[in-house]
């Protein structure tokens, strides 16, 4: 009797996800690591991208095309002059004003630049759901820089 496998169809947000994967990789040699008690980050020096696996794979999908547009924003411009009271250092640490500013247009950028490589890579994004994704996470930041000295 002939066995039969069975394929499994992949989830198409995972197979997004495979895609932004692949993509960094090839273009930039960078590592995505999906953890379920790491929270999401992009060191560039060492070129890996943190996920945190407890999110829904729609958020997981988000996150990393926002991980990967700090990546780009390092790879592809000079951050020195972008960001130039950007101060690498613990999220909860109090900072100046300048450097809030730095962070928080970093990551309003990061999230313009993940979105940019979305439709790159042909990936629909559903604008709702990335938008009320984004605005809660910028918020935080912005909570975060007001309460520079």
């Amino acid at each position: 009797m002939e066995s039969k496998i069975k394929e499994v169809d992949i989830h198409p947000t995972q197979a997004d996800i495979e895609h932004v994967e692949a993509y960094l990789v090839d273009e930039y040699d960078i590592f995505v690591s999906f953890c379920y008690n790491e929270p999401n980050g992009c060191c560039e020096e060492q070129q890996v991208i943190t996920i945190n696996s407890r999110q829904t794979l729609q958020n997981q999908l988000y996150t990393l095309l926002h991980e990967a547009g700090h990546y780009i924003l390092y790879k592809e411009y000079e951050y020195e002059i972008l960001f130039p009271d950007m101060i690498r250092q613990p999220f909860k640490k109090r900072v100046s004003k300048a450097n809030a500013i730095s962070v928080v247009s970093n990551e309003v950028m990061a999230w313009e630049a993940g979105r940019q490589l979305a439709l790159t890579l042909g990936i629909e994004i559903d604008a709702a759901k990335w938008n009320k994704m984004k605005i809660k996470c910028l918020y935080d930041y912005m909570k975060w820089g007001v309460a520079a000295p």
